[in-house]
């Protein structure tokens, strides 16, 4: 991707110049024109940890985020791949790159009394937006702003584990989880914020609860994470407060929203309504809210987001550009923006990009030329290097997925349908341990349920099942084609109903904020066992779905699927291929 072209179309939108926070190092550098001390050569480092003083030189470098910050700033935010990796060398870098680089001089350059600006990081898979993403929100955070951050939307319309419907709006679904997790890494991330800032309106969440006006907006936000069922809300309100507040001459803070996979806002779910319809994004308590604050014209900030393939649903994994993820959103979202492809610097073109930049440094005629020489023949040496990493990195990663799936891919593959033979020796027990157990209470009291959970163990599931020992062999009868029809894979649902308790707590903790007496009909997974198919996993029925008369028995189990046969094919194939080049 050019970068150079996006970086020439935009830059001359931005009409208005105005300091933004100046930092120490700008005003060192105007009270002070003194050349400084040239930086000792390092390739892959940098001492500029401060975003706002980084330049040009620093491209491909990388440089060190405090151990504080991201405690603060990234309670949840950073990929999960790169906190192994800053566990790992027990320190966080991040790569010094073009597009952040260009981000942050437009948050310096901007004007906040007029309608937030939009930046959006777009690119191949691995191209390194989401990471550009957090260098531009550490500026901000550096600098002073309010940081609203989104990790990743795309965890807010698929796998919801909680679906309420919402008792502001019948309309909607509140994600009860979702909000409470995002609720506490937003104050860990603005604490100093919560007490400065008060509410301009009165909310009801009960009526005997609710927050007054002018109340401070920790107040707010403790009122969603103590009480579950009102989260989805006070997040709303959160963002309606931040949102006509920004920009307005009584406010003393700049408010930075960033989203990681923004498109999954305006894409498709995978969560389901009773009548099996898909839930539309937009009916989501937690999405209809973020929507209306990306497209808003608030001011006193800005948005920053990215497009992310990864976990995108239902489009083309070769899809990156906004007209593909985005699609009709892409006017929604286009108003003032700027846009920055993002991508990698590879260790051979760091190393090109610091050679040049040091034989440029050489003054002496002659050994000017001999550099010159030098690195001519460096050039060529990595561009053929380039060529040969790319071929052999492709060829071993392919092996290593083929001798995974030779020598694994009995166990890796999931059953395709009811009643095939079990990859878990103790599924049974273990299911008969988690749902079926004796001497639960018969009250819903829930302060009886937490002392027997904490009594006997499941502290770390936030929502969990008890059936009833009497209903023993009728879960048995569920896994034939009697008492369970075919749902979808190995799971099938029961043709009559069961009557169960389903307790729901504080995730992490054995706090029971729900205790509630249900008859579904219950969907399990279903496997051979000692040559007899029994209940091994209880699923979730949340949108009370019931058997479809046409389905199939529970027992007609389905023949494996042919797909792991052809990939053991072509993963032995390249396993020849590799031993023949070597």
């Amino acid at each position: 991707m050019a970068l150079h072209r996006l970086s020439f179309r935009f830059r001359h939108t931005v009409t208005h110049v105005r300091s933004l926070h100046a930092s120490g190092c700008g005003r060192q550098q105007e009270a002070v024109a003194v050349a400084s001390e040239p930086e000792p050569f390092s390739v892959f480092r940098t001492q500029e940890n401060d975003p706002a003083c980084q330049s040009q030189n620093q491209i491909g470098q990388y440089y060190t985020l405090p151990s504080a910050h991201i405690r603060t700033l990234f309670p949840h935010g950073l990929p999960r791949r790169y906190q192994h990796q800053a566990k790992t060398f027990n320190e966080a870098c991040v790569m010094v790159r073009q597009p952040a680089l260009e981000v942050i001089s437009y948050l310096k350059k901007a004007d906040y009394s007029q309608p937030s600006l939009r930046y959006l990081f777009y690119g191949l898979k691995g191209s390194g937006k989401t990471m550009s993403l957090c260098h531009a929100l550490h500026f901000c955070y550096t600098q002073g702003w309010l940081v609203l951050h989104v990790p990743d939307a795309h965890l807010w319309v698929k796998n919801c584990k909680e679906l309420l419907q919402s008792s502001y709006n019948t309309s909607r679904f509140d994600q009860p989880l979702q909000a409470i997790d995002w609720l506490r890494n937003f104050r860990i991330t603005n604490e100093h914020f919560l007490s400065k800032i008060k509410t301009k309106q009165r909310y009801s969440w009960t009526k005997r609860e609710f927050t007054e006006e002018g109340s401070p907006l920790g107040q707010l936000v403790d009122q969603g994470i103590s009480r579950v069922k009102s989260s989805s809300d006070v997040v709303g309100a959160v963002m309606r407060e931040l949102r006509t507040q920004s920009g307005q001459p009584d406010s003393d803070f700049r408010l930075a929203v960033a989203v990681d996979g923004v498109n999954a806002l305006w894409g498709r779910s995978t969560i389901k309504k009773e009548d099996k319809s898909a839930v539309e994004p937009e009916e989501l308590t937690l999405v209809y809210n973020l929507r209306k604050l990306m497209t808003s014209g608030w001011t006193g900030g800005a948005i920053i987001t990215t497009l992310s393939q990864t976990g995108s649903l239902y489009t083309s994994k070769s899809s990156y550009l906004p007209q593909e993820l985005l699609g009709e959103a892409t006017e929604e979202m286009s108003t003032e923006r700027r846009v920055s492809g993002s991508k990698v610097i590879p260790l051979v073109k760091m190393l090109k990009h610091q050679g040049v930049r040091q034989c440029a440094t050489v003054t002496h005629h002659i050994a000017s030329n001999l550099v010159h020489n030098i690195n001519t023949n460096l050039q060529e040496k990595c561009a053929m290097l380039e060529k040969d990493c790319l071929v052999m990195a492709a060829l071993r990663a392919s092996l290593s997925l083929a001798v995974c799936l030779l020598m694994g891919g009995p166990t890796l593959a999931k059953n395709e349908a009811p009643c095939q033979l079990s990859k878990l020796n103790n599924g049974f027990n273990t299911f008969l341990k988690r749902h079926v157990r004796s001497g639960t209470p018969s009250s819903l009291d829930q302060n009886e349920w937490e002392t027997y959970i904490k009594n006997n163990g499941g502290c770390d599931r936030p929502t969990q099942s008890f059936l009833q020992p009497d209903d023993l062999d009728r879960l048995k009868a569920v896994c034939s084609s009697q008492g369970g029809a075919v749902y979808k894979e190995n799971l099938c649902i029961s043709r009559k109903p069961f009557t169960f308790v389903t307790v729901r707590s504080q995730p992490g903790t054995c706090g029971i904020w729900s205790v509630q007496r249900e008859t579904k009909h219950v969907i399990l997974a279903c496997d051979k066992l000692s040559n007899q198919c029994l209940p091994v996993h209880f699923e979730g029925n949340p949108l009370n779905t019931i058997p479809n008369n046409n389905a199939k028995g529970c027992t007609s189990a389905a023949a494996p699927s042919s797909k792991m046969t052809c990939l053991w094919l072509l993963s032995a194939l390249l396993v020849v291929v590799y031993c023949y080049r070597h």
